[in-house]
């Protein structure tokens, strides 16, 4: 530490080691990040309690009951859970909400991959051989931008994942020179798809296949859109494990989502230059309709990065055009799909015709294609700006310094802030029942406290809530909770002959006692799901419907009956990933040869 306050700042910024950069990142990441070290262990507003619902849910499926996380019992009368869209505990990361639980867990997550995008933008300004102060400028734009602290302030933990954007380009384009950056591409784009973000893997599904055309066309030759595909196949193989489940799951439950949202030119400008970000996100949408014109809150539309950054990535084309213009290019195509029904070609109408696509409502988060590649827009003229200024005489040398700091303090004071949302909410205490029932009803504690729901302080009382938020259309069996008239058990018999008790609950496997007197069927207060089976005897079956609810036809007499949920799609996903990981080992030296 001593060590790095002694060297000057222009040799520390202009230093090419590894370690040195790594270490002035993690600095300026925490600098970043400090309103969420103010009350560490406090839960954030608005969607924060969902999503770390989201990531305490396998959690405790691992660590209390030992099982792989695969069912949710514990929302909306039962769901999926590795097939959910936003479920991210196969992601390497989630190690952290592991060891410090789901609150610090993602808390440390949101400076780690702070770091690690930043990180990835200066490499890939090396790539594009800007010089040493520009790669710091496009780390800066693109993890700093409001894209990432508005969603974060939200809770919107999906977005994390953005930080591996610049890692998945890098590789991508390394891939062209030796072959072995092509499993850092699938690991990369692995990591995004794991990591519970459908939005920015969907993002990337749609902007990669033409940044990849354009590559092809530029260079002409075929290699980009090879590389492209070993990429995409590579990573549905790896993640077949989620990607299989999510399918089957996604396409008998569609978010079918008309947006017909438009940002005009005037809005556009606020996202890009306004500073007041912090403001904005705290108006109603009713607000921001009168005053924009805008159809969601306004997490979902800033973006700043500041007036001399936005200069920098206009004029970016005059200085490298011929080289450039695919970068070029793919941040008008971002820029036109997120403006929505006001873009002067509107994509984004084509695109929500497209199959999966259709689920997407918000067009607004293409914005996050339009920072990235305009950053690196912006870097190209900071850099021969740069350039021309290191040759000058020495007082004139510290201008490229200057305009560096003073763009990170004015990103740093506009989205930085933004995190105080992240740690307002105290935690609960719920009196945890010792054993599960569905008790709540839509609950919300945290609603004074601006908090959309009340998911996991209800997670923690080991009871379920039936109608708890969820962006899926999930269809809910006719489930009652435990104060409802007509509730009948957690388990019970259809027709009332006999009786059925629960031995053994956990989130993927219930063991039920059965004592009937005639034939009958046996109930569970779940929602229905054919992953379901049942295991009566030696003999495995498939479960049944009764009035949405997963159901078991039974014979007279006394019988334990074990159900488990293993759906075919997760064991067909998990041997394919399986073989493609035992083939990527036996073919290890075909990729590495060239180090």
């Amino acid at each position: 530490m001593l060590f790095i306050v002694k060297l000057k700042v222009k040799e520390i910024l202009y230093s090419g080691k590894s370690w040195v950069v790594f270490y002035i990142f993690s600095i300026l990441s925490i600098f970043f990040c400090y309103k969420i070290f103010i009350n560490f262990s406090y839960l954030g507003t608005r969607c924060w309690d969902q999503f770390v619902f989201w990531n305490a849910v396998p959690r405790i499926t691992i660590l209390q009951f030992r099982q792989f996380p695969l069912w949710n019992p514990y929302v909306n009368g039962g769901n999926v859970l590795l097939a959910h869209p936003h479920s991210p505990f196969l992601s390497p990361l989630y190690t952290l909400v592991i060891l410090f639980g789901p609150v610090i867990g993602l808390k440390l997550q949101l400076v780690l991959h702070l770091i690690i995008g930043m990180i990835g933008m200066y490499l890939l300004g090396a790539y594009y051989s800007f010089a040493k102060l520009a790669r710091y400028l496009i780390a800066f734009l693109y993890m700093g931008s409001s894209v990432y602290f508005l969603h974060m302030a939200e809770g919107h933990t999906e977005w994390f994942v953005m930080a591996f954007v610049p890692w998945l380009i890098y590789c991508y384009l390394k891939s062209f020179e030796k072959k072995y950056y092509i499993i850092s591409g699938i690991f990369f784009l692995s990591l995004i798809f794991l990591g519970g973000s459908v939005d920015v893997f969907t993002i990337l599904l749609v902007l990669m296949p033409i940044f990849a055309l354009l590559k092809s066309i530029q260079n002409k030759a075929i290699k980009p859109l090879e590389m492209l595909i070993y990429i995409y196949v590579g990573t549905f193989l790896l993640c077949a494990i989620k990607i299989i489940p999510m399918l089957e799951f996604i396409i008998n439950y569609p978010r079918f989502a008309d947006s017909n949202d438009c940002i005009r030119l005037s809005t556009l400008i606020r996202m890009l230059i306004d500073r007041n970000q912090a403001l904005y996100n705290v108006l109603d949408k009713e607000i921001l309709i009168k005053l924009f014109g805008i159809k969601f809150r306004w997490h979902e539309y800033g973006s700043y990065i500041g007036i001399i950054p936005l200069l920098f990535a206009i004029t970016g084309p005059f200085f490298g055009f011929k080289k450039y213009w695919p970068v070029i290019v793919m941040a008008l195509v971002s820029l036109f799909v997120s403006l929505g029904y006001c873009s002067p070609i509107n994509l984004w109408s084509l695109l929500h015709k497209m199959p999966i696509y259709n689920n997407l409502k918000v067009h607004s988060r293409f914005i996050m294609g339009f920072i990235f590649f305009s950053s690196i827009l912006s870097g190209l003229t900071f850099s021969k700006l740069e350039q021309f200024y290191i040759k000058r005489k020495k007082p004139l040398r510290i201008i490229p310094i200057a305009i560096l700091v003073f763009i990170f303090f004015d990103i740093w004071n506009t989205n930085a802030p933004l995190l105080k949302n992240a740690s307002l909410i105290p935690p609960i205490r719920m009196e945890k029942s010792i054993s599960f029932v569905q008790k709540y009803k839509k609950a919300n504690f945290l609603n004074i406290r601006n908090s959309l729901s009340s998911l996991y302080p209800i997670l923690l009382s080991n009871a379920g809530n039936l109608e708890g938020k969820e962006v899926m259309n999930i269809i809910r069996g006719s489930a009652m909770i435990v104060s409802e008239d007509g509730y009948r058990g957690e388990a019970y018999l259809y027709n009332k002959k006999g009786n059925a008790t629960i031995e053994y609950f956990s989130p993927n496997k219930i063991v039920v006692n059965v004592n009937a007197l005639e034939q009958d069927i046996l109930v569970l207060n779940q929602n229905f799901h054919k992953g379901w089976k049942a295991k009566a005897g030696r003999f495995i079956y498939n479960t049944q419907e009764k009035e949405g609810l997963l159901s078991f036809p039974i014979n007279k007499g006394q019988a334990k009956i074990v159900l488990f949920y293993l759906p075919g799609s997760f064991l067909i996903g998990s041997v394919l990933s399986l073989l493609f990981v035992i083939f990527l080992i036996l073919r290890a030296r075909y990729f590495f040869d060239e180090l």
